[in-house]
């Protein structure tokens, strides 16, 4: 055992203090002239100095002690906190080990439930769009013999309530297909499969469309449609056929909220500022609460209200059209008054190639968050041919991502458009269209497609949205040698490769 650091500076202090004594007595002892110490007239002042010498060492020594004590203290609480440190590091090791083992279990826990959930959502997704493709064909089934029946009694004098009973079937099959339409685009949204062939299109000829569908649902529910579509608006880049439904489904939704004798209007204007045309429509049913007006575009979400007439459906029709309006790069938005009606409007971007390519660079992150790059690739046929065109267009379509753009720039030539999250995603998706090329010519040896050669234009960061992008688009769309840019034909299907 080692001794104490007060014992020592205890002894130091006794054998220093004998030492200065045991020199006193030997300085003060009677000499003679020839001693060791000759001025015997010093004597007393040398006694005098070894006393003082004395005091200064010992008040030296005993602050050096106390200085040494509070080391020595300080010393020991520091151990103690060492040693409580590594006990509380001991303690939370325990504790960690133990959470990472609770951790593991939950994890494998929530895994098997994330398994099982994913299983069921599966099992239920099938079974709704088996449903719905099964539905299908009673329903028209049931609509070819209601019109078979009025044909054959038309002229004759029959029954109201028959023909109120043919009436009511008419609606309720109709009411049923739309329901099985939302079902059948839901799923196929969700599974990412729903084609979109965007080019430029008119808005009169989209809302002409439209009209036919929804007119006779108008009649029975004895409402009046307005349409007023501007035949001197520009043409705008969608899918025509998507943004007609979006019109469809916002004018069945304004119908069935809307009192008998009222109207509904269906309008579209042009912003020259931004490159959008608005479509809207406008009704006069009992309005939205301003804490659904988001609530509404989700699915299965409808707005109860008390004086609201009852309504049919899933709560599918307004989700479906804001996702269709997204695919075609576009916002809706509602503004509504409560007890004057509600206005649903959305826009569509008009087909001028530079505002459209600014447009298009802002809208990706819709479909994709990290889309940092964006890629032109140009794709030239051998030996092309309209028709052989026209079948490479259709294979783009289907193998394309729904970011991806495609446009006709030669009787069988085409400029894609291709963002990316990170360099490495372009050549994948090449090799890509290479092997399903090679795939679909195994498949069709009496109709091969024509030879593709591709070639990338150029990679371009999206954040900068550089001039040379928007040059090299503009010359590439003009590569047939037109001044004016080509109409771009049928765009890209928003089936999701993972591996691009």
């Amino acid at each position: 055992m080692q001794p104490q650091p007060r014992h020592c500076l205890a002894l130091a202090s006794l054998c220093v203090l004998s030492t200065l004594i045991l020199c006193v007595t030997v300085l003060t002892l009677p000499h003679s002239h020839t001693g060791p110490w000759p001025w015997e007239h010093t004597n007393t002042a040398l006694v005098a100095s070894l006393a003082l010498l004395v005091v200064a060492t010992l008040a030296l020594l005993i602050k050096r002690q106390q200085e040494l004590l509070r080391a020595f203290e300080r010393n020991q609480i520091l151990a103690h906190e060492v040693a409580f440190q590594e006990h509380a590091h001991e303690t939370l090791a325990a504790r960690t080990s133990d959470l990472e083992i609770e951790v593991a279990r939950r994890t494998e826990a929530l895994q098997e439930q994330a398994t099982r959930m994913l299983k069921l959502y599966q099992m239920a997704y099938d079974f709704v769009g088996n449903v719905s493709h099964e539905f299908r064909t009673p329903l028209t089934v049931i609509k070819e013999y209601v019109a078979a029946l009025e044909e054959a009694v038309e002229g004759a004098d029959i029954d109201p309530d028959v023909q109120r009973f043919f009436a009511v079937i008419h609606g309720r099959v109709d009411d049923l297909s739309l329901m099985v339409d939302d079902l059948i685009d839901v799923t196929r949204l969700e599974s990412d499969i729903l084609r979109v062939s965007r080019r430029p299109c008119r808005v009169e000829d989209i809302v002409t469309r439209a009209q036919e569908m929804v007119l006779a649902k108008a009649r029975k529910s004895q409402i009046t449609l307005e349409f007023m579509a501007d035949p001197e608006l520009p043409d705008v880049y969608c899918d025509p056929e998507k943004i007609g439904r979006v019109i469809i489904n916002l004018v069945t939704n304004a119908v069935k909220f809307s009192p008998p004798e009222s109207a509904i209007r269906v309008w579209a204007l042009h912003d020259q500022g931004d490159g959008l045309v608005r479509i809207g429509v406008t009704d006069h049913g009992p309005g939205i609460p301003r804490e659904s007006r988001t609530a509404i575009f989700e699915r299965f979400k409808q707005v109860t209200q008390e004086n609201a007439p009852s309504t049919k459906g899933f709560g599918l029709g307004l989700h479906i059209a804001k996702e269709l309006v997204g695919l075609n790069f576009g916002d809706i938005n509602v503004h509504s008054s409560i007890g004057v009606g509600s206005v649903f409007s959305f826009t569509v971007p008009t087909w001028n190639p530079s505002s459209f390519l600014q447009h298009y660079l802002r809208h990706i992150g819709y479909f994709r968050q990290a889309c940092a790059l964006v890629s032109l690739v140009r794709v030239e046929a051998t030996g092309g041919s309209r028709e052989g065109g026209d079948e490479l267009g259709a294979f783009l379509e289907d193998r394309l991502r729904r970011t991806d753009l495609a446009f006709r720039t030669g009787l069988a030539d085409w400029l894609i458009m291709v963002p990316m999250g990170q360099a490495q995603g372009l050549p994948d998706l090449l090799q890509r269209l290479r092997d399903e090329h090679e795939q679909a010519n195994h498949v069709r040896p009496l109709n091969p497609l024509l030879p593709i050669h591709l070639e990338v234009l150029g990679t371009w960061t999206t954040a900068d949205a550089s001039p040379d992008l928007e040059t090299a688009f503009l010359a590439a769309l003009a590569h047939d040698g037109d001044t004016s840019p080509p109409a771009p034909a049928t765009a890209a299907s928003d089936r999701l490769d993972t591996r691009a």
